[in-house]
């Protein structure tokens, strides 16, 4: 059990013990109350005269004003655990639009400050979930559209051949963009599917880093950006075929979204027990937003709707990194640039 969860539980067993002592104290003193003023001044009448039910008396009606103290108190305490009852059968029900109001315990504060912030993380699930279905369905149907409308005008048999050239490149390029989205679809069904890495071999990170550069040339060679290269020569030991979906992923990414004429730098060192990769361009970043949710399924941002893409690439690669106990974390700014570092263990086959 962790020390915070020690000192909630501490701090609720003080908050209850607070309650019974305060209804006991008050029993306590109003029992001596009222048998001093009754010695003093007589409040009772006169013919109650024995000492004992005196007493008795006392006893009881301190025992009623004390309760009764009790139950405000314990009604306060219980009032946050009702609204927390009631809020979590809203939830069950998929209604996530409904916050708690603070209820000046510190010991409940706590506990409903952290319920109103898991509520809004749900309620943002639910939506990059309800989207999910829309956007999958929007990348299938839209390429599949293209497809059947250019394929049905190819087929006029008096179409010039410049026209016929530029339909076929429109429909080679919906099949590889349905071909991409299935694969990475089959991919990502495949790692949360699987539990443990077989095909694992020594390789050179560095060496297979400059071969994705060089298969993406054509990409990066339409915009003429420039590469900026430090690359350590490092041996990995592990899934050499993962890794290299790691690495044009994020190469492909930067290039994506660079400008015409900008520059890519690219570094790969150790650290201590770590290996570190960093990748950093200057072309359209990200918005804070985008950037806390960048790693999602199919989660596209504002900015990355200016080019194609599933927002599939980064939640694979989080999930491949995820095998290796790697990370990837991302830093960016809107019209300045994108840095994404990746932090891998040094992994030598013994």
């Amino acid at each position: 059990m962790s020390k915070q969860i020690k000192k909630k539980k501490q701090s609720l067993f003080f908050s209850t013990s607070s309650i019974i002592f305060v209804g006991l104290f008050a029993d306590l003193l109003l029992f001596y109350i009222l048998n001093v003023l009754n010695i003093e001044v007589g409040i009772f009448p006169s013919e109650i005269t024995n000492s004992m039910l005196t007493l008795t008396i006392i006893f009881f009606i301190s025992i009623a004003v004390g309760s009764f103290f009790s139950i405000l108190l314990t009604k306060r305490m219980i009032k946050p655990i009702e609204e927390l009852k009631e809020a979590t059968n809203e939830i069950a029900k998929g209604n996530f639009d409904i916050t708690i109001a603070p209820s000046k315990i510190e010991t409940f504060d706590e506990l409903i400050s952290n319920f109103n912030e898991m509520l809004k993380e749900l309620k943002s699930i639910e939506t990059l979930k309800s989207s999910f279905i829309s956007d999958v369905s929007h990348d299938f149907k839209t390429p599949l559209s293209i497809i059947q409308s250019y394929s049905k005008t190819l087929r006029k048999p008096n179409l010039d051949l410049e026209t016929r050239k530029k339909y076929e490149d429109i429909l080679d390029h919906n099949i590889r963009k349905l071909n991409n989205l299935t694969t990475n679809i089959l991919n990502l069904s495949k790692l949360e599917n699987q539990q443990t890495i077989i095909d694992k071999e020594t390789f050179l990170l560095d060496e297979q880093i400059r071969q994705c550069i060089i298969a993406l040339e054509p990409k990066w060679s339409q915009k003429n950006i420039d590469f900026e290269l430090n690359l350590n020569k490092i041996d990995f030991f592990w899934s050499k075929s993962l890794m290299e979906s790691v690495w044009t992923n994020l190469i492909g990414n930067a290039i994506k979204f660079s400008n015409k004429n900008g520059k890519i730098k690219i570094d790969l060192k150790t650290e201590e027990n770590n290996i570190i990769f960093k990748i950093e361009d200057n072309g359209i970043g990200m918005d804070e937003e985008t950037q806390k949710y960048i790693f999602n399924k199919f989660y596209q941002g504002d900015t990355s709707r200016t080019s194609s893409g599933n927002g599939l690439g980064l939640t694979i690669v989080n999930k491949i990194l995820n095998f290796c106990n790697g990370k990837i974390e991302v830093t960016s700014e809107v019209k300045k640039g994108t840095c994404f570092t990746v932090t891998l263990p040094k992994l030598i086959k013994q």
